[in-house]
């Protein structure tokens, strides 16, 4: 028996091998995380700015760290991540530390850009190193989806890979291939280093209109964590807005 694959069967074969790709890709990312990692300076600092016990969205929070220090903070957290290893470790953590029913996990793939919360459901987005894996028509629609699910008054804390850090950029631009302005093909993922005039208008496009956009140095010391480079800083941008 013959089978006739046509040519949108064939486009979503190829979609279906892309998001197994990616899936494993952060899976085995994930696995490499230490266990002894802990929360972030960057959610330390930032937590201090929340209203309290506020329902905040972790965005690519991967194995919760920030989401559980949150918790222990008094917040409840939707902790979205396109790895299932690393929501199952953020559950198992919340149960172990008592705050499991402040948890709820979502696996989400942000190149989908459709986020599973309805409109005006939480007080604080957060995102740490999560939303510069995309082309910049994908941000745009990431930022439109997470400006959505924000209440009214509501902040939204993005924290991303900076240009500023020479260093990085250079290596990047050796090793990867630059598909379009700023964003690098490596290997098959995709790696986005915004300038801030170009955060200025995927934000404006995507219907922000208050925002501040600032070099963010976070220091990575005794947290379990380090760059590829094995330096303990971090060279980021901070984009924060406000509905």
């Amino acid at each position: 028996m013959s089978v006739i694959i046509t040519k949108n069967q064939s486009m979503a074969k190829k979609n279906n091998n892309n998001n197994m790709d990616k899936k494993e890709y952060w899976k085995k990312s994930t696995e490499g995380i230490p266990v002894k990692k802990i929360q972030s300076q960057y959610s330390e600092q930032k937590e201090l700015l929340f209203p309290r016990s506020c329902e905040i969205c972790d965005v690519g929070g991967s194995t919760g760290v920030d989401s559980l220090y949150f918790m222990q903070k008094g917040h409840s957290v939707k902790l979205l991540d396109i790895s299932d290893v690393g929501l199952q470790r953020a559950t198992e953590k919340a149960r172990e530390q008592g705050v499991e029913e402040k948890l709820e996990t979502y696996q989400v793939d942000l190149s989908e850009a459709s986020i599973p919360l309805d409109n005006n459901s939480v007080d604080v987005v957060y995102s740490r190193l999560a939303t510069h894996y995309f082309t910049k028509e994908k941000t745009q629609a990431i930022v439109q989806e997470l400006h959505r699910i924000l209440k009214q008054g509501g902040r939204a804390y993005l924290a991303v890979k900076s240009p500023e850090d020479e260093v990085e950029l250079a290596f990047l631009k050796e090793t990867a291939a630059e598909i379009e302005d700023s964003v690098y093909d490596d290997k098959g993922q995709i790696k986005s280093r915004f300038r801030k005039e170009q955060w200025e208008e995927i934000l404006t496009n995507a219907g922000v209109a208050h925002y501040e956009i600032k070099s963010y140095i976070e220091d990575l010391s005794g947290r379990g964590d380090k760059t590829k480079s094995g330096h303990m800083k971090l060279t980021l941008l901070e984009i924060v807005s406000e509905k």
